[in-house]
């Protein structure tokens, strides 16, 4: 047993984490709930719902894959959960590939649904992932608050 197998709180029954850094298009897929975006990723979710592959905390499970392990990242409607966006994306650039790509929505902070639901913890505006990237897309310059990760901001839409 390693130690990224005694990480406590994941539920992984077809151990799917363990052969994801095999797979030659490694996908996961964060706060999938009941629909997963490909029926080929591994669907993670804090809810044991119909569908969820691996059941647990986003850095529970992040700790037990490897570096360089995952080719994409998915999420849709799961960042605005997550208390510290800070480590959610140390994490995610230690886990992807060279060359790996995050795909992530997230609802603006001036839709109205948004400040309805009481599990959202951050909010996000056009610029609030340029924090965390190099941002060669848009025109302002935000700051980086420590070292910068080799992210890089490839497209943001407001719909």
């Amino acid at each position: 047993m390693t130690s990224r197998d005694a990480i406590p709180g994941v539920s992984d029954p077809r151990n799917l984490l363990a052969e994801l850094p095999d797979r030659e298009h490694a996908v996961i897929e964060f706060g999938c709930g009941t629909r997963k975006q490909s029926p080929d990723s591994v669907g993670v979710d804090a809810l044991a719902l119909p569908g969820v592959d691996v059941v647990g905390d986003v850095f529970h499970v992040l700790a037990k894959l490897p570096d360089a392990s995952l080719s994409e990242i998915r999420s849709s409607h799961f960042l605005e959960h997550v208390k510290d966006l800070g480590t959610l994306f140390d994490e995610f650039n230690r886990v992807l590939r060279p060359e790996g790509r995050i795909d992530a929505v997230v609802p603006h902070f001036a839709n109205p649904y948004f400040y309805s639901d009481p599990t959202h913890v951050q909010h996000f505006g056009l610029y609030t992932l340029s924090y965390f990237a190099r941002d060669p897309i848009h025109r302002r310059v935000v700051p980086h608050y420590g070292e910068p990760l080799p992210l890089v901001l490839v497209r943001a839409d407001l719909r």
